[in-house]
């Protein structure tokens, strides 16, 4: 995301379209990013929010995982493939938060909710990623302009990127358990 300077709004959101809806968000609230899983706003919900606060008019990647569990210790947030450490506003999910509401990207949270910034390149999985992923997923350097970088000048996240790569998709499960033993 690249947010204007001064504002915020609902990033992605597949709730009701109204202010403190059921559903799941993601907000960008007086700079920081806030977390929503809700069936009722005040007394059954996650609701998590960043201690850091993003950059206005700079590009920063985000990432949002989340295990299932109904508790806050499940969600992890990364800024540019860090992790960010999270504030409690609410752990105390009981119910799904699970709504026929389509997914609205830039969108919810009502008209006054919308996103002021630039949104590119969503991705939805079904997994919660790692740590390792989420850096790798923030590297912004396809494969093949990584490889044609020479060792000396490549970043850690762009190595672990590489390394990641090859290790996950291209080698035996033999060179990669020998990896894991040396690593």
């Amino acid at each position: 995301v690249r947010p204007e300077p001064n504002h915020g709004g609902t990033i992605l959101s597949k709730m009701t379209d109204a202010e403190q809806a059921d559903g799941y968000s993601l907000v960008l609230s007086q700079g920081r990013l806030q977390i929503n899983f809700v069936k009722r706003w005040l007394d059954d919900a996650l609701r998590l929010e960043t201690d850091a606060t993003l950059n206005a008019n700079v590009w920063q990647h985000i990432l949002v995982t989340y295990d299932g569990t109904r508790v806050a210790a499940g969600v992890q947030v990364f800024i540019d493939g860090k992790p960010q450490k999270l504030r409690i506003l609410l752990d105390f999910l009981n119910q799904t938060f699970a709504t026929k509401e389509p997914l609205r990207v830039g969108g919810g949270n009502g008209p006054a909710g919308r996103f002021h910034g630039h949104i590119d390149e969503l991705r939805l999985y079904d997994d919660v990623l790692t740590e390792t992923e989420a850096l790798a997923l923030a590297t912004t350097e396809s494969i093949s302009q990584l490889a044609a970088l020479p060792l000396e000048k490549r970043t850690a996240s762009q190595q672990q990127k590489l390394q990641s790569c090859f290790l996950d998709k291209a080698a035996p499960q033999a060179i990669r358990d020998v990896h894991e033993q040396v690593v």
